[in-house]
């Protein structure tokens, strides 16, 4: 619809096309331009107001649209109470641990009232309304030529309250009594901000912030129970690292180091990464086993050359790693993994930078 329903009389009332006499008769003018208006009121066509000398302009539309705002806004005012609409919003905390929701339904109350604008422009309040737990609300008021849905509801110091009506049909735009009756009946009246003062309001989100310390409180403590178990864990490896010196003696300086074991013959530790730490393991049974890196990157564990046993390629569970018959040992693809599993199972953990620093004793505690 495009057509002009709505002008002004030369003492500034505004008259809708069914309240004044046809043509030049009406006695009307352009709110938007000020020229003079005609009145079209034939059999066939909706009854609208055209410019006389015909150079309708879009924005003579609006000005027509902004009438018929105003006279909602004239009746919404003239109400000495208003029914507010209820209050649907959903209050949501973000946090470190991720966000917390409070679902509320919350019925506000008119008061008064505080202070309104008659000529508000488009977006602008209105009006603000005292509600009776003294909180306060913005008014605003739009037509629309659009289709009506729900907007997004916010928090925020004061509220806000939105009526959104559509704009009548033409047979509704003939008189003042049919519009004004057609935008009672299919404004949607809807808060799309919520005052954080009010006592449903701030009570959920007193709400929220005791769940949050609750569940900071509920990983804190999980967090320095995780750390207390990992301390007496690495405690004990230590406390078993300590018992088990005297299966690691240190070996002169001058002798070689013994050769054959897990991995074969030949290389005490075939494929070793030059001045890799090695790590030695005394498991049950007096078994010895040694972890290297190799120059591909790659960590194994071997028996400890010159104590291999019958056996030994199935004796570590597949959290330690894989056995590569071509290799001749475990290969560890999850290397922490592997490293708290062979520390779980030894009784003894040592470190060290040649096997030529030690004598393997298995018979030793």
């Amino acid at each position: 619809m495009s057509e002009i329903f709505a002008g002004v009389t030369a003492s500034g009332e505004t008259r809708l096309i069914g309240e004044v006499a046809q043509g030049a008769a009406c006695g009307c003018f352009c709110r938007a331009c000020g020229s003079p208006l005609v009145a079209k009121q034939g059999d066939v066509l909706s009854w609208h107001f055209a410019h006389v000398a015909r150079q309708e302009n879009p924005e003579c539309y609006v000005g027509a649209l902004n009438l018929i705002r105003r006279l909602a806004i004239e009746d919404i005012l003239g109400n000495a109470v208003l029914n507010l609409p209820e209050c649907h919003v959903t209050i949501r905390r973000r946090s470190g641990l991720g966000h917390s929701d409070a679902k509320l339904v919350w019925q506000p109350e008119f008061e008064r009232w505080v202070d309104f604008s008659m000529d508000a422009p488009k977006g602008a309040t209105v009006a603000r309304i005292r509600l009776v737990d003294g909180e306060v609300a913005e008014l605003s008021v739009e037509a629309t030529e659009s289709s009506i849905s729900a907007l997004p509801v916010a928090v925020g110091d004061t509220g806000m309250i939105a009526c959104r009506f559509p704009i009548p049909a033409p047979q509704h735009l003939r008189t003042f009594e049919a519009a004004m009756a057609q935008i009672r009946a299919t404004a949607a009246w809807q808060w799309i901000r919520v005052p954080a003062g009010a006592a449903p309001v701030r009570h959920a989100i007193e709400q929220l912030d005791a769940q949050e310390r609750l569940e900071a409180d509920r990983i804190n403590k999980l967090a320095h129970q995780r750390a207390v178990e990992a301390g007496s864990r690495w405690a004990g490896i230590a406390k078993r690292n300590r018992a088990g010196e005297a299966f690691l003696r240190p070996r002169p300086a001058s002798g070689t180091p013994p050769e054959g074991g897990g991995a074969g013959a030949g290389n005490a530790l075939p494929g070793r990464s030059p001045g890799c730490t090695l790590t030695f393991y005394k498991l049950p049974g007096e078994k010895l086993w040694v972890r290297y890196m190799r120059a591909d990157k790659r960590y194994v564990v071997i028996p400890v050359p010159g104590h291999p046993w019958v056996g030994w390629e199935n004796d570590l569970p597949p959290e330690v790693g894989r056995f590569d018959p071509e290799l001749q040992a475990y290969v560890l693809d999850d290397v922490f993994r592997a490293m708290e599993a062979l520390a779980a199972l030894s009784s003894t953990v040592k470190s060290g930078r040649s096997l030529a620093e030690f004598i393997s004793d298995p018979c030793e505690d």
